[in-house]
């Protein structure tokens, strides 16, 4: 189930509780405070390569520190789905939204995040992973994301957002990436090798023209 709030003021703290058959659940309340607009300071938390429903409590750690938003870089999970299957993505986000800590910084802060090998796909995996197109469709099924440039259904999940006077890239560097050597029929010197495919690095070099006063990009982890 996706939810869409509309009318939020900028830099507001908001709260939200489920109603369930007539009764607030406060039990697993959660709150936001949305990004402020033009020249502002703000902090963020990032980090990745949590064991499969890690109960850390570095989670909590983040969590009490109150950051605008945690910038999850990828290996939320170490399942290496090597399976068109959605069904064995969607129990492995389940299983890590089934971590106490886990669940309580996702409730409170809002995640970004985009997957790296282990989360995508096996171990190094690139556009042949055998769960290309089921984890690209679960990721949009069960992940809070931004407006996708390329889309929805079967396509690259790159996206990006502002955060005061700061532009934020995320990029795919999974779904569309050329397989390395010594993968069968792999050239090493082949100049057509990619890791983000023409159409997103056309809109990453489109992205980094933009005319904001501050930009950083999220790359993702190699």
């Amino acid at each position: 189930m996706a939810i869409q709030a509309t009318g939020l003021a900028p830099n507001t703290q908001y709260y939200y509780a489920l109603e369930i058959e007539g009764r607030l659940n406060l039990d697993h309340r959660g709150q936001f405070k949305t990004f402020p607009e033009g020249p502002a300071s703000f902090t963020f938390a990032f980090g990745s390569c949590a064991e499969t429903g890690s109960s850390h409590p570095v989670f909590e750690t983040i969590r009490s520190l109150h950051p605008l938003f945690f910038l999850h870089l990828g290996d939320l999970h170490y399942r290496d789905i090597g399976a068109d299957d959605p069904n064995r993505f969607r129990a492995a986000y389940d299983t890590v939204l089934a971590s106490a800590t886990q669940a309580a910084l996702y409730r409170d802060v809002p995640l970004v995040y985009m997957w790296d090998d282990h989360d995508y796909g096996p171990n190094d995996s690139d556009a042949g992973a055998p769960g290309r197109r089921a984890v690209r469709l679960t990721y949009q099924e069960y992940v809070p994301h931004y407006p996708l440039p390329a889309g929805s259904g079967d396509v690259p999940l790159y996206q990006a957002f502002t955060v005061g006077r700061a532009r934020v890239i995320l990029t795919d560097l999974r779904s569309e990436k050329s397989p390395d050597p010594p993968s069968p029929g792999c050239d090493p010197n082949n100049p057509n090798k990619t890791l983000l495919g023409e159409a997103q690095k056309s809109w990453l070099k489109h992205r980094l023209n933009d005319k904001l006063e501050l930009r950083f990009s999220i790359w993702g982890k190699r």
